[in-house]
């Protein structure tokens, strides 16, 4: 069974988050979605509305089993060997894909964990959970 993690603070998802998972599920058998806890990030959702914002979304393929939620505060590429899983993560543009690859290195490296980037629709390259959180704050949603 081919499975991949999908870590990040979701907070709140989005259309750009949706896309990876949509993808992820076309790759891989079984999609763990690890939601962290980034203190950087500001708190819109706690952690409890962060986890039923994406069961609304994937609840189907949360009761068929190809979906899971999981919170860890462990690094991604710890995760990802538990599970034998590869990491999956989307980038928005050269700074996105620089950091990631950055990450992906260091986690082939420490881990033996594979990544595969994935780039975001040009419609949503500007989207980000930033982003949402200062709709929100200004009723633009």
């Amino acid at each position: 069974m081919k499975t991949a993690i999908y870590p990040g603070s979701f907070n709140p998802i989005h259309k750009g988050h949706q896309q990876v998972i949509d993808l992820a599920l076309k790759l891989f058998d079984v999609v763990i979605i690890v939601i962290g806890q980034n203190p950087e990030k500001g708190p819109i959702n706690n952690l409890k509305e962060r986890c039923d914002n994406i069961r609304k979304i994937y609840a189907h393929e949360i009761d068929s089993g190809r979906i899971y939620i999981e919170s860890n505060q462990k690094m991604t590429g710890r995760i990802a060997k538990k599970y034998d899983a590869c990491i999956i993560k989307g980038v928005r543009n050269f700074i996105d894909f620089q950091n990631e690859l950055e990450q992906a290195s260091f986690n082939r490296v420490k881990f033996g964990v594979e990544t595969i980037l994935v780039p975001s629709s040009p419609e949503l390259s500007f989207m980000s959970s930033t982003l949402m959180r200062e709709l929100k704050k200004y009723n633009e949603e």
